[in-house]
Protein backbone atom coordinates (compact mmCIF):
# COMPACT_ATOMS: atom_id res chain seq x y z
CA UNK A 1 0.00 0.00 0.00
CA UNK A 2 1.36 3.41 -1.30
CA UNK A 3 0.93 6.00 1.19
CA UNK A 4 2.26 9.45 0.18
CA UNK A 5 3.79 12.22 2.85
CA UNK A 6 2.01 14.82 0.58
CA UNK A 7 -0.56 13.89 -1.88
CA UNK A 8 -0.33 16.87 -5.41
CA UNK A 9 -3.62 16.43 -7.54
CA UNK A 10 -1.69 17.97 -10.02
CA UNK A 11 1.46 16.12 -10.13
CA UNK A 12 1.58 13.20 -7.92
CA UNK A 13 1.56 9.70 -9.96
CA UNK A 14 -1.46 7.74 -9.19
CA UNK A 15 0.48 4.78 -8.51
CA UNK A 16 -0.84 0.76 -9.61
CA UNK A 17 -2.35 -1.07 -6.34
CA UNK A 18 -3.45 0.75 -3.13
CA UNK A 19 -3.54 4.14 -2.21
CA UNK A 20 -4.07 5.45 1.19
CA UNK A 21 -4.92 9.42 1.30
CA UNK A 22 -5.58 11.12 5.00
CA UNK A 23 -7.85 13.89 4.81
CA UNK A 24 -9.74 15.51 7.61
CA UNK A 25 -13.00 17.31 7.18
CA UNK A 26 -13.23 20.17 4.97
CA UNK A 27 -9.79 19.50 3.38
CA UNK A 28 -11.02 18.76 -0.13
CA UNK A 29 -11.69 15.53 -0.21
CA UNK A 30 -14.45 15.51 -2.94
CA UNK A 31 -12.54 18.12 -4.86
CA UNK A 32 -9.84 15.16 -4.67
CA UNK A 33 -11.63 12.26 -5.69
CA UNK A 34 -13.32 14.59 -8.65
CA UNK A 35 -9.71 15.06 -9.97
CA UNK A 36 -8.93 11.62 -9.30
CA UNK A 37 -11.31 10.65 -11.93
CA UNK A 38 -10.55 13.16 -14.20
CA UNK A 39 -7.04 12.00 -13.84
CA UNK A 40 -7.95 8.04 -14.70
CA UNK A 41 -10.07 8.40 -17.90
CA UNK A 42 -7.37 11.11 -19.22
CA UNK A 43 -4.60 9.05 -18.39
CA UNK A 44 -6.48 5.96 -19.91
CA UNK A 45 -6.19 4.03 -16.46
CA UNK A 46 -9.70 2.57 -17.82
CA UNK A 47 -11.24 2.86 -20.94
CA UNK A 48 -14.96 4.27 -19.96
CA UNK A 49 -16.34 5.85 -16.80
CA UNK A 50 -18.08 3.09 -15.28
CA UNK A 51 -14.77 1.05 -14.72
CA UNK A 52 -14.11 3.11 -12.35
CA UNK A 53 -16.24 2.61 -8.36
CA UNK A 54 -17.05 5.02 -5.91
CA UNK A 55 -17.87 4.09 -2.56
CA UNK A 56 -19.13 6.75 0.20
CA UNK A 57 -20.72 6.62 3.42
CA UNK A 58 -24.37 7.95 2.80
CA UNK A 59 -26.45 7.63 0.37
CA UNK A 60 -26.81 11.68 0.29
CA UNK A 61 -23.06 12.08 0.12
CA UNK A 62 -23.47 9.19 -3.42
CA UNK A 63 -26.24 12.49 -5.08
CA UNK A 64 -23.57 14.87 -4.13
CA UNK A 65 -20.44 13.06 -5.62
CA UNK A 66 -22.20 12.31 -8.69
CA UNK A 67 -23.27 15.65 -9.05
CA UNK A 68 -19.61 17.02 -8.43
CA UNK A 69 -18.08 14.28 -10.80
CA UNK A 70 -20.53 15.27 -13.66
CA UNK A 71 -19.83 18.67 -12.58
CA UNK A 72 -15.82 18.29 -13.06
CA UNK A 73 -16.42 16.02 -16.47
CA UNK A 74 -18.36 19.40 -18.20
CA UNK A 75 -15.68 22.20 -16.50
CA UNK A 76 -12.96 19.59 -17.47
CA UNK A 77 -14.17 19.11 -20.99
CA UNK A 78 -14.18 22.68 -21.50
CA UNK A 79 -11.05 23.49 -20.41
CA UNK A 80 -9.37 21.23 -22.41
CA UNK A 81 -11.34 22.43 -25.51
CA UNK A 82 -9.71 25.74 -24.76
CA UNK A 83 -6.72 24.85 -24.38
CA UNK A 84 -6.48 26.60 -20.56
CA UNK A 85 -8.36 27.20 -17.91
CA UNK A 86 -7.67 30.63 -16.07
CA UNK A 87 -8.99 30.12 -12.48
CA UNK A 88 -7.82 26.38 -11.66
CA UNK A 89 -4.93 25.46 -11.52
CA UNK A 90 -5.58 21.86 -11.78
CA UNK A 91 -7.87 22.37 -14.84
CA UNK A 92 -5.70 24.41 -16.48
CA UNK A 93 -2.46 21.56 -16.49
CA UNK A 94 -5.10 19.14 -17.71
CA UNK A 95 -6.00 21.07 -20.59
CA UNK A 96 -2.87 21.68 -21.38
CA UNK A 97 -1.26 18.31 -21.06
CA UNK A 98 -4.06 16.81 -23.15
CA UNK A 99 -6.17 19.14 -25.05
CA UNK A 100 -8.47 18.28 -27.71
CA UNK A 101 -7.75 14.64 -27.15
CA UNK A 102 -9.08 15.47 -23.69
CA UNK A 103 -12.09 17.51 -23.99
CA UNK A 104 -13.21 14.19 -26.79
CA UNK A 105 -12.19 11.60 -23.85
CA UNK A 106 -14.14 13.89 -21.39
CA UNK A 107 -17.32 14.41 -23.40
CA UNK A 108 -17.14 10.74 -23.55
CA UNK A 109 -17.23 9.89 -20.34
CA UNK A 110 -20.11 12.48 -19.50
CA UNK A 111 -22.20 10.74 -22.24
CA UNK A 112 -22.04 7.61 -20.13
CA UNK A 113 -22.53 9.80 -16.43
CA UNK A 114 -25.95 7.54 -16.01
CA UNK A 115 -23.73 4.21 -15.95
CA UNK A 116 -21.57 6.08 -12.81
CA UNK A 117 -20.67 3.39 -10.33
CA UNK A 118 -21.58 5.66 -6.88
CA UNK A 119 -22.50 3.92 -3.77
CA UNK A 120 -22.27 3.26 -0.45
CA UNK A 121 -20.91 0.41 0.78
CA UNK A 122 -24.04 -1.50 1.48
CA UNK A 123 -25.10 -0.85 -1.66
CA UNK A 124 -22.60 -1.72 -4.05
CA UNK A 125 -22.83 -5.18 -1.39
CA UNK A 126 -26.32 -5.77 -2.58
CA UNK A 127 -25.13 -4.77 -6.16
CA UNK A 128 -21.87 -7.60 -5.93
CA UNK A 129 -24.97 -10.34 -4.86
CA UNK A 130 -27.39 -9.65 -7.31
CA UNK A 131 -25.13 -9.34 -10.15
CA UNK A 132 -23.33 -12.29 -9.12
CA UNK A 133 -25.48 -14.74 -7.05
CA UNK A 134 -23.70 -17.85 -8.97
CA UNK A 135 -20.89 -16.68 -7.80
CA UNK A 136 -21.84 -15.47 -4.14
CA UNK A 137 -23.87 -18.20 -3.99
CA UNK A 138 -27.10 -15.81 -3.38
CA UNK A 139 -30.46 -16.54 -4.04
CA UNK A 140 -32.03 -14.63 -6.94
CA UNK A 141 -34.73 -13.31 -4.59
CA UNK A 142 -33.60 -11.44 -1.96
CA UNK A 143 -36.13 -9.16 -0.26
CA UNK A 144 -33.86 -6.69 1.70
CA UNK A 145 -35.09 -5.60 4.95
CA UNK A 146 -33.62 -1.97 5.70
CA UNK A 147 -34.65 -2.35 9.40
CA UNK A 148 -34.93 -6.08 10.97
CA UNK A 149 -35.41 -4.91 14.57
CA UNK A 150 -38.64 -6.75 14.25
CA UNK A 151 -37.03 -10.08 13.13
CA UNK A 152 -34.48 -9.66 15.79
CA UNK A 153 -36.75 -9.07 18.66
CA UNK A 154 -39.36 -11.78 18.33
CA UNK A 155 -35.90 -13.98 18.30
CA UNK A 156 -34.25 -12.25 21.68
CA UNK A 157 -37.86 -12.85 23.21
CA UNK A 158 -38.01 -16.78 21.86
CA UNK A 159 -34.98 -17.24 23.12
CA UNK A 160 -35.59 -16.54 26.48
CA UNK A 161 -38.62 -18.04 26.90
CA UNK A 162 -37.78 -21.21 25.41
CA UNK A 163 -34.42 -21.36 27.16
CA UNK A 164 -35.45 -20.10 30.35
CA UNK A 165 -38.91 -21.26 31.16
CA UNK A 166 -37.17 -25.00 29.71
CA UNK A 167 -35.37 -24.99 33.24
CA UNK A 168 -36.27 -23.97 36.20
CA UNK A 169 -36.82 -21.62 39.15
CA UNK A 170 -32.97 -21.45 39.63
CA UNK A 171 -32.54 -20.73 35.80
CA UNK A 172 -34.99 -17.90 36.22
CA UNK A 173 -33.15 -16.96 39.18
CA UNK A 174 -30.27 -16.94 37.14
CA UNK A 175 -31.99 -14.61 34.61
CA UNK A 176 -32.83 -12.70 36.94
CA UNK A 177 -29.48 -11.95 38.96
CA UNK A 178 -28.13 -11.34 35.15
CA UNK A 179 -30.40 -9.06 33.70
CA UNK A 180 -30.92 -11.15 31.31
CA UNK A 181 -34.74 -9.96 29.91
CA UNK A 182 -35.67 -9.73 26.20
CA UNK A 183 -34.34 -6.23 25.69
CA UNK A 184 -30.91 -6.74 27.05
CA UNK A 185 -30.61 -9.59 24.98
CA UNK A 186 -31.14 -8.01 22.05
CA UNK A 187 -28.65 -5.38 22.49
CA UNK A 188 -25.74 -8.19 23.14
CA UNK A 189 -26.75 -9.75 20.24
CA UNK A 190 -26.17 -7.00 18.18
CA UNK A 191 -22.56 -6.31 19.60
CA UNK A 192 -22.21 -9.97 19.52
CA UNK A 193 -23.05 -10.27 16.13
CA UNK A 194 -21.18 -7.20 14.50
CA UNK A 195 -17.95 -9.37 13.86
CA UNK A 196 -17.68 -12.53 12.76
CA UNK A 197 -16.15 -15.35 15.39
CA UNK A 198 -16.03 -13.26 18.53
CA UNK A 199 -15.31 -15.37 21.12
CA UNK A 200 -17.17 -14.74 24.68
CA UNK A 201 -15.56 -14.56 27.20
CA UNK A 202 -15.12 -15.93 30.67
CA UNK A 203 -15.05 -19.49 28.52
CA UNK A 204 -18.40 -21.41 29.82
CA UNK A 205 -19.34 -24.91 30.20
CA UNK A 206 -22.96 -26.47 28.88
CA UNK A 207 -25.90 -24.66 31.13
CA UNK A 208 -27.48 -27.85 32.19
CA UNK A 209 -23.97 -28.60 34.20
CA UNK A 210 -23.96 -25.33 35.66
CA UNK A 211 -26.98 -25.20 36.97
CA UNK A 212 -26.53 -28.56 38.04
CA UNK A 213 -23.62 -27.40 40.00
CA UNK A 214 -25.43 -24.56 41.57
CA UNK A 215 -28.48 -26.65 42.95
CA UNK A 216 -25.96 -29.12 44.62
CA UNK A 217 -24.76 -25.92 46.60
CA UNK A 218 -28.19 -24.66 46.91
CA UNK A 219 -29.22 -27.88 48.47
CA UNK A 220 -25.99 -27.76 50.90
CA UNK A 221 -27.00 -24.30 51.91
CA UNK A 222 -30.36 -24.91 52.63
CA UNK A 223 -29.32 -28.20 54.62
CA UNK A 224 -26.90 -26.00 56.95
CA UNK A 225 -29.56 -23.91 57.49
CA UNK A 226 -32.45 -26.32 58.09
CA UNK A 227 -29.88 -27.91 60.55
CA UNK A 228 -29.88 -24.51 62.27
CA UNK A 229 -25.96 -24.01 60.79
CA UNK A 230 -26.67 -20.03 60.94
CA UNK A 231 -23.83 -18.21 62.59
CA UNK A 232 -26.00 -16.16 64.69
CA UNK A 233 -23.37 -15.05 66.30
CA UNK A 234 -21.40 -14.21 63.86
CA UNK A 235 -24.36 -12.45 62.10
CA UNK A 236 -25.04 -10.27 64.99
CA UNK A 237 -21.54 -8.44 64.48
CA UNK A 238 -22.19 -7.38 60.86
CA UNK A 239 -22.83 -3.87 60.32
CA UNK A 240 -22.98 -2.72 56.58
CA UNK A 241 -21.39 0.40 55.44
CA UNK A 242 -24.17 2.88 54.22
CA UNK A 243 -23.12 2.66 50.60
CA UNK A 244 -22.88 -1.36 50.84
CA UNK A 245 -24.19 -2.10 47.27
CA UNK A 246 -24.81 -5.75 48.01
CA UNK A 247 -27.57 -5.51 50.73
CA UNK A 248 -31.08 -6.74 49.28
CA UNK A 249 -32.93 -5.92 52.29
CA UNK A 250 -34.73 -2.70 53.99
CA UNK A 251 -35.54 -4.20 57.30
CA UNK A 252 -34.23 -4.03 60.58
CA UNK A 253 -31.00 -6.35 61.12
CA UNK A 254 -33.31 -8.32 63.58
CA UNK A 255 -36.02 -9.00 60.99
CA UNK A 256 -33.92 -9.97 58.93
CA UNK A 257 -32.15 -13.06 60.15
CA UNK A 258 -35.66 -14.80 59.72
CA UNK A 259 -36.48 -13.75 56.52
CA UNK A 260 -33.07 -14.94 55.75
CA UNK A 261 -33.87 -18.32 56.92
CA UNK A 262 -36.94 -18.45 55.06
CA UNK A 263 -35.35 -17.82 52.03
CA UNK A 264 -32.93 -19.97 52.52
CA UNK A 265 -34.97 -22.77 53.15
CA UNK A 266 -37.69 -21.92 50.21
CA UNK A 267 -36.76 -24.82 47.39
CA UNK A 268 -39.15 -23.07 44.45
CA UNK A 269 -37.50 -19.80 44.47
CA UNK A 270 -34.15 -19.33 45.49
CA UNK A 271 -32.92 -15.56 46.56
CA UNK A 272 -29.63 -15.39 44.75
CA UNK A 273 -29.37 -11.97 45.87
CA UNK A 274 -29.60 -12.33 49.34
CA UNK A 275 -27.30 -15.10 49.09
CA UNK A 276 -24.88 -13.27 47.85
CA UNK A 277 -25.01 -10.34 50.51
CA UNK A 278 -23.69 -13.45 52.64
CA UNK A 279 -20.87 -14.56 50.52
CA UNK A 280 -17.27 -13.49 52.16
CA UNK A 281 -16.26 -11.46 49.05
CA UNK A 282 -19.04 -9.22 49.40
CA UNK A 283 -18.80 -9.11 53.48
CA UNK A 284 -15.08 -7.91 52.90
CA UNK A 285 -16.35 -5.55 51.07
CA UNK A 286 -19.24 -4.16 52.65
CA UNK A 287 -18.36 -4.15 56.10
CA UNK A 288 -18.05 -1.16 58.61
CA UNK A 289 -16.90 -1.36 62.59
CA UNK A 290 -13.93 -2.86 64.14
CA UNK A 291 -15.68 -5.43 65.61
CA UNK A 292 -16.30 -8.35 62.72
CA UNK A 293 -17.23 -11.42 62.24
CA UNK A 294 -15.00 -14.36 61.62
CA UNK A 295 -15.93 -15.39 57.69
CA UNK A 296 -14.59 -18.73 58.49
CA UNK A 297 -17.91 -20.70 58.50
CA UNK A 298 -19.85 -23.38 56.25
CA UNK A 299 -22.63 -21.10 56.00
CA UNK A 300 -20.50 -17.55 54.55
CA UNK A 301 -18.41 -20.02 52.16
CA UNK A 302 -21.56 -21.82 50.81
CA UNK A 303 -23.09 -18.58 49.66
CA UNK A 304 -19.54 -17.52 48.17
CA UNK A 305 -20.05 -20.96 46.20
CA UNK A 306 -23.46 -20.29 45.56
CA UNK A 307 -22.35 -16.78 44.50
CA UNK A 308 -19.44 -18.02 42.25
CA UNK A 309 -21.80 -21.13 40.44
CA UNK A 310 -24.06 -18.27 40.06
CA UNK A 311 -22.08 -16.75 38.20
CA UNK A 312 -20.81 -19.19 36.25
CA UNK A 313 -24.14 -20.08 35.58
CA UNK A 314 -24.93 -16.60 33.58
CA UNK A 315 -22.16 -17.02 31.36
CA UNK A 316 -23.85 -20.25 30.99
CA UNK A 317 -27.13 -18.89 29.85
CA UNK A 318 -25.74 -15.53 28.25
CA UNK A 319 -24.14 -18.23 25.10
CA UNK A 320 -27.12 -19.91 24.88
CA UNK A 321 -29.05 -16.91 24.54
CA UNK A 322 -26.63 -14.96 22.20
CA UNK A 323 -26.46 -18.82 19.66
CA UNK A 324 -29.94 -18.85 20.31
CA UNK A 325 -30.94 -15.97 19.01
CA UNK A 326 -28.69 -15.64 16.37
CA UNK A 327 -29.88 -19.14 14.84
CA UNK A 328 -33.62 -17.87 15.25
CA UNK A 329 -32.70 -14.88 13.10
CA UNK A 330 -30.92 -16.63 10.64
CA UNK A 331 -33.83 -19.02 10.12
CA UNK A 332 -35.82 -16.44 9.78
CA UNK A 333 -34.40 -14.53 7.36
CA UNK A 334 -33.36 -17.68 5.57
CA UNK A 335 -37.24 -18.89 5.41
CA UNK A 336 -38.36 -15.17 3.87
CA UNK A 337 -34.98 -14.94 1.91
CA UNK A 338 -34.61 -11.41 3.72
CA UNK A 339 -31.20 -9.39 4.65
CA UNK A 340 -30.23 -6.58 6.33
CA UNK A 341 -27.48 -3.96 5.56
CA UNK A 342 -24.80 -6.12 7.80
CA UNK A 343 -26.04 -9.35 5.99
CA UNK A 344 -25.25 -7.68 2.86
CA UNK A 345 -21.75 -6.99 4.35
CA UNK A 346 -21.81 -9.83 6.00
CA UNK A 347 -22.70 -12.38 3.00
CA UNK A 348 -20.07 -10.77 0.58
CA UNK A 349 -17.37 -10.98 2.87
CA UNK A 350 -17.97 -15.17 3.83
CA UNK A 351 -18.32 -15.08 -0.17
CA UNK A 352 -14.56 -13.94 -0.39
CA UNK A 353 -13.16 -15.39 2.49
CA UNK A 354 -14.63 -19.15 0.50
CA UNK A 355 -12.20 -20.65 -1.44
CA UNK A 356 -14.54 -22.00 -3.81
CA UNK A 357 -16.24 -18.50 -4.58
CA UNK A 358 -13.70 -16.30 -4.29
CA UNK A 359 -12.28 -17.09 -7.31
CA UNK A 360 -15.33 -16.36 -9.41
CA UNK A 361 -16.50 -13.50 -6.82
CA UNK A 362 -13.41 -11.31 -7.46
CA UNK A 363 -13.24 -12.49 -11.50
CA UNK A 364 -16.33 -10.71 -11.42
CA UNK A 365 -15.58 -7.89 -9.42
CA UNK A 366 -12.49 -7.02 -11.70
CA UNK A 367 -13.80 -7.46 -14.55
CA UNK A 368 -16.49 -4.67 -14.18
CA UNK A 369 -14.06 -2.68 -12.12
CA UNK A 370 -10.69 -1.73 -12.90
CA UNK A 371 -10.37 1.18 -10.40
CA UNK A 372 -12.23 1.99 -6.80
CA UNK A 373 -12.14 5.12 -5.20
CA UNK A 374 -13.22 4.86 -1.55
CA UNK A 375 -14.46 8.19 -0.18
CA UNK A 376 -15.39 6.71 3.11
CA UNK A 377 -16.32 3.89 5.26
CA UNK A 378 -16.19 2.24 8.86
CA UNK A 379 -12.18 1.27 9.04
CA UNK A 380 -12.84 0.29 12.05
CA UNK A 381 -14.87 -2.38 11.40
CA UNK A 382 -12.79 -5.29 10.04
CA UNK A 383 -15.27 -6.60 7.69
CA UNK A 384 -15.75 -3.45 5.32
CA UNK A 385 -12.35 -3.18 5.40
CA UNK A 386 -12.01 -7.01 4.41
CA UNK A 387 -14.09 -6.35 1.62
CA UNK A 388 -12.35 -3.66 -0.12
CA UNK A 389 -8.86 -5.08 1.10
CA UNK A 390 -9.48 -8.37 -0.79
CA UNK A 391 -11.81 -7.03 -3.78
Amino acid sequence: MAVMDAFDLTHSALPNGTMLLEASAGTGKTFAITGIVLRLLLERRVTKLSEILVVTFTVAATQELKTRIRRALRDGMAACERGSHDSDRFLDSLAKAHGRMGAKLLRQALQQSDEMSVATIHSFCKRVLDEAAFSSATPFHIEFAADDLPIRADASCDAVRLIVQSHDAVCAAVAKREGLLPDKVLQLHKKFSQHAGTKLLPESGPLDEALTDLHTTLKELRQVAAAGGLPCDELCKIKWGAAARKKPWGCSFEAMVPQLLARLLDDAVPDLAWIEAFSTSSLEESLIGKTRPSLNHPFFELCQQATDRAEQAGHSLRRELLLATGARIARDKARTDSMSFDDLLRRVDEALADAGRRTRLLSSLRARYRVAVIDEFQDTDPAQYRVFATS
